[in-house]
């Protein structure tokens, strides 16, 4: 057995001798060269990913660490520095270039699987029994919602309602604009265009019956005579059935050129065509956070021209 007092003695000459500044330049270096090495970078690697299984494998060390990371990450959130750097982070992450496309094809991927959606069926029901976890959810959800930055990446804003200039009962914010976009480039196009789906083994656990259908929001036809269909889609965890019912129509429909309108494209769409829409004097603008039929019907229930001729 090691005497503790022999454990203390050589801890202090370790620390003695790391703490002056040649002996930390000589460590530097030395660990400088045999990283840049490739083969002791691998044995690394590989002992490490080893060792780190076989400790798994120990019940008693998993609850140990689990716990230990848990405590670790409760202090970290009392921190307002560390929080800050963290959301700043995550904030630079996102505006990465690819970031929301590789985010969605992930998501896409799993949610395609049905012991996937099981399992986090599961977990989510088993999480929302916890009132803590759905109070913090639904402060989240609150936040997000009320933040203009952040309110378009989470959820469609379905407000309903007869928009004059694009002539129909649009479902949605993003259906109503784009519909303008398409007016604006003088494209033509056509809604409400069903599609009759066969429910697959794979999404069985959505709907009750064998059959579906799919409502295409647009149908159109681009400068070269092909004929494209535009359905626009909320987030999977948001809109399960809806994303069911668009990868069904892919597979079913090869023939038709069907294409997704999710919160990514549409922020493309809102930044390429927002400020041409709200000059266009044909159109009544474009609808956003604070500023759509539900907030503004008088803008959004009269043409501009029929606007300026009452004034």
């Amino acid at each position: 057995m090691v005497d503790p007092e022999h454990k203390r003695r050589v801890a202090a000459s370790l620390r003695t001798y790391y703490q002056g500044s040649e002996a930390r330049v000589k460590q530097a270096e030395k660990a400088k060269k045999q990283w840049e090495d490739a083969d002791f970078r691998e044995s690394k690697r590989v002992s490490s990913s080893k060792t780190l299984a076989q400790l798994w494998q120990d019940p008693e060390y998993k609850a140990v660490a689990t716990e230990r990371s848990r405590q670790q990450m409760l202090v970290l959130r009392q921190n307002p520095d560390c929080l800050e750097r963290g959301a700043e982070a995550s904030r630079r992450t996102r505006r990465s270039p690819g970031y929301s496309a590789c985010r969605r094809e992930i998501a896409l991927a799993l949610w395609q699987n049905t012991d996937y959606r099981s399992q986090l069926s599961r977990i989510h029901t088993e999480l929302w029994k916890n009132p803590e976890y759905r109070q913090m959810i639904t402060q989240a959800l609150r936040t997000a919602r009320l933040d203009p930055e952040r309110r378009d990446h989470y959820y469609l804003p379905t407000i309903h309602g007869f928009r004059p200039d694009i002539g129909f009962y649009a479902q949605s914010t993003w259906e109503a604009n784009v519909a303008r976009i398409l007016q604006l480039i003088c494209r033509d196009y056509e809604i409400g265009l069903n599609l009759s789906l066969a429910v697959t083994d794979q999404f069985r656990d959505i709907f009750d019956s064998p059959e579906t259908v799919l409502s295409v929001d647009f149908v159109t036809t681009n400068k070269r005579g092909k004929r494209a269909l535009y359905e626009i889609m909320a987030h999977p965890l948001e809109d399960p059935d809806g994303w069911a019912k668009f990868l069904m129509a892919q597979d079913q429909f090869p023939h038709l050129n069907i294409r997704a309108i999710d919160a990514s494209y549409y922020q493309i769409l809102k930044r390429r065509y927002e400020e041409r829409i709200n000059l266009d004097p044909n159109l009544l603008g474009w609808e956003k956070d604070g500023f759509n039929l539900r907030t503004h019907p008088d803008v959004f229930g009269l043409m501009k021209n029929n606007k300026s001729s009452q004034g």
